[in-house]
């Protein structure tokens, strides 16, 4: 069955953004790195320049998410405030401020739904609204695995290195991205994003439906729900198992 996945901005629903949060909260409890969820700000959830990205089944429950953090002057982004000690992390985003910085954080899955490739299509997601948000930069902060990533086009920032975070078990990269080009984006993710970014430009809908035997390929629908006008984009060019 077809999850639908859609923007919402914190403050227009700040209910669904808290039930997101507890959400993160329960799935973070299972590999144990829930302080990275308990130490998000209520500012965090529901301010202005936050965006969720939600994925729901037929029922209307959310069984994926993230947040999208466009940094502005009075909002710094979660990175900033994770790794305050970090000079050239403040140097990597003043270079790139005049062109918008977005960051994406909070990502979670729910069990039933993990391995399947939904994560990939909540980052994708997130990647082809940045630039309708005029953030042409985007960034992340993660402890997840590299080989998520890199296909996707981020890229590690080298002058920071690996970070101690969110406890001593982790080293955490910081990642860039231009989300205008996605020159380092794997062509399939590429064609993905573009078309969903274009959907999105058009207030179409978006549904993903996961392949019942292997995690890939990852089908993703564009427009009415009705067969007959759907585009669907089939990626099946790699397997990341998140």
């Amino acid at each position: 069955m077809s999850i639908q996945i859609r923007m919402v901005h914190a403050s227009h629903d700040p209910q669904l953004a808290h039930r997101l949060q507890a959400q993160q909260l329960a799935c973070y409890q299972n590999f144990a790195v829930q302080g990275v969820a308990k130490t998000v700000r209520d500012d965090d959830v529901v301010g202005s320049g936050i965006h969720h990205v939600v994925a729901e089944d037929h029922r209307g429950v959310a069984v994926g998410a993230l947040r999208i953090h466009v940094r502005s002057n009075i909002h710094p982004l979660p990175v900033e405030r994770a790794i305050p000690e970090v000079g050239m992390l403040h140097r990597s985003l003043q270079q790139r401020y005049v062109d918008g910085i977005a960051e994406y954080t909070g990502l979670w899955v729910v069990d039933e739904y993990r391995g399947r490739g939904l994560s990939t299509i909540l980052v994708c997601i997130a990647l082809a609204c940045c630039p309708l948000l005029r953030a042409f930069n985007g960034v992340a902060f993660t402890h997840h695995h590299l080989s998520f990533w890199k296909p996707l086009g981020f890229e590690v920032d080298q002058t920071i290195g690996g970070v101690v975070y969110p406890d001593s078990r982790y080293r955490s990269s910081v990642l860039w991205i231009d989300t205008a080009t996605l020159g380092d984006t794997a062509p399939a993710y590429r064609r993905m994003i573009h078309a969903i970014r274009a959907a999105l430009s058009q207030h179409q809908p978006i549904y993903w439906h996961p392949d019942d035997d292997v995690p890939t390929p990852m089908q993703v629908y564009l427009g009415a729900q009705a067969a007959t006008s759907q585009t669907r984009l089939v990626l099946g060019e790699a397997h990341l198992p998140h």
